[in-house]
């Protein structure tokens, strides 16, 4: 008789989940804007809709209300084909050259890989140091030369059930008897970078593991975060050791699990190695007798997706695997995912892209739902907001703070009877941006034309370096005169 073991997850809040800000409706248009506009450098997308909503009521064709409400609605998970919607209406006109990233973006995980392509490549060409945030193009691009491939062949895993996680919440303890544990990182692992960093660091372990697995930054924010390993023996007086390569890149590695049985490593990253996402799950084993790691391998499709996809861990018995991805909403929401092991997927080849974006979602399968609850699976959610993170921003305080800063509503037709000097200027502040959104809109229509006659141009260029670069000597092609035709030759 199989015996299942419990897992029980506790989960403390830290702050409590901030609800969508309520705009007043007597807010100025400046307020508003600048308002939003703080709360996107914040990445505080979601509690920028709002504002971005009324501006979009008062100024119904302003093309940068369009474009940063494009961008928060892609960037919160919202519905991605009416965010192309918004970003469309303003492509050509003076808005951020980030627009091509965002539109690559939303078809980037819509599994739309060829015109996600085109848009990463027109924003590469544009000018890809973004206004909004640094951007590693290059290496988005290479993943969708490699998405294609990759997705040939899906994996359909049965899924027993999902638990919704926040980023204000913090794992306290996963427990499996006699199984892996995940708990925040003791501070006596934690170098001076990981302390001062404020990030919540975790370790996965088992208890026939010899060493505990974890990640840091150790000395040197240089090379993002890396895997180290220190001997559970020597947890109060050891020197953690860096796994090093191929493991550690330049990038970020995160959240590993090692499986003792197997000898595997499983692990996040969003190195310089391909994947689908920003973070990926892989896997590499450890050659007891060379001691050395195997080169990492990408998981499959679903478990790896387009979005982050974080923590892969199993049970000692090896039948259940416990995953963690955002794949499900804004980016600091994400799910954890119980699994039977692989053993019991699916495996099929040829699957329609329009099927892609179901099977991600990892729906339950009701008919192991039954047999799962006998099998104690996650059963158990215990949250608590007795601990208040106060750096955290109060939204209740803030709209406060914002009326006071109220001096005349948008659609008023004369200034408010006041002695302050203040109120006036906002007010023909407020009625010089109602008579911008009404004049014509030749010059965006020409900035559009002149966009798209400068890419054929580029176009044209390349095309034609080609044949004037055949047959020439390699010396010609290194003239620095001619770099900017080799630099135009790298345009698909």
């Amino acid at each position: 008789m199989l015996l299942f073991r419990s897992i029980t997850l506790i989960i403390l809040s830290f702050s409590p989940y901030l609800a969508k800000a309520q705009v007043p409706a007597d807010l100025s248009s400046l307020v508003l804007s600048k308002k939003a506009k703080e709360l996107i450098d914040q990445k505080q997308f979601e509690n920028a809709i709002p504002y971005l909503k009324e501006l979009l009521t008062r100024f119904p064709k302003d093309a940068l209300q369009h474009y940063y409400y494009g961008v928060c609605m892609i960037e919160t998970g919202a519905d991605l084909n009416t965010a192309l919607d918004y970003l469309s209406f303003c492509e050509g006109y003076d808005v951020p050259v980030d627009i091509y990233y965002y539109i690559g973006l939303a078809h980037h995980r819509l599994y739309q890989f060829d015109a996600a392509l085109k848009n990463y490549q027109m924003f590469k060409l544009e000018g890809a140091k973004s206004s909004h945030r640094d951007i590693s193009i290059n290496k988005e691009i290479k993943m969708l030369e490699f998405a294609p491939g990759f997705m040939a062949e899906v994996y359909k895993p049965k899924v027993t059930q999902k638990i919704l996680f926040k980023s204000n919440d913090s794992i306290a303890l996963l427990y499996a008897a006699n199984g892996f544990s995940i708990s925040v990182k003791p501070r006596n692992l934690m170098s001076a970078l990981d302390i001062s960093s404020g990030e919540r660091f975790y370790y996965c372990d088992a208890p026939n593991n010899e060493y505990l697995y974890f990640s840091g930054f150790g000395n040197s924010k240089n090379k993002g975060k890396d895997i180290f390993r220190i001997k559970k023996t020597e947890l109060n007086n050891g020197n953690p050791e860096n796994i090093g390569s191929p493991v550690n890149t330049s990038g970020d590695e995160d959240f590993p699990f090692f499986d003792s049985k197997t000898n595997t490593l499983y692990f996040s990253s969003r190195g310089d190695r391909l994947g689908l996402g920003a973070y990926d799950i892989y896997k590499s084993v450890f050659n007891q007798v060379k001691k050395e790691w195997s080169n990492p391998e990408l998981l499959p499709f679903p478990i790896n997706t387009v979005y982050d996809d974080y923590l892969y861990v199993k049970d000692d018995a090896g039948k259940w695997i416990l995953m963690l991805s955002n794949r499900e909403g804004p980016s600091e929401h994400k799910h954890f995912y119980q699994l039977y092991a692989p053993a019991t997927w699916t495996k099929q080849a040829g699957v329609a892209r329009s099927e892609w974006l179901k099977i991600q979602t990892m729906a339950v399968n009701t008919d192991n739902v039954a047999f799962a609850e006998k099998a104690n699976p996650i059963k158990q959610l215990v949250k608590t907001d007795s601990i208040i993170n106060k750096t955290q921003p109060d939204v209740k305080s803030t709209e406060k703070e914002d009326k006071t800063l109220v001096v005349n509503p948008l659609n008023q037709d004369s200034p408010i009877q006041s002695k302050s000097k203040e109120a006036d200027y906002y007010y023909y502040i407020n009625q010089a941006l109602t008579l911008q959104v009404k004049s014509d809109s030749i010059q965006r229509k020409i900035n559009l034309k002149r966009r798209k006659i400068k890419f054929k141009l580029k176009y044209i260029k390349w095309r034609s370096s080609l044949q004037h670069f055949k047959n020439k000597p390699i010396h010609f092609m290194l003239r620095p005169g001619n770099w900017n035709l080799l630099k135009a030759s790298q345009l698909k």
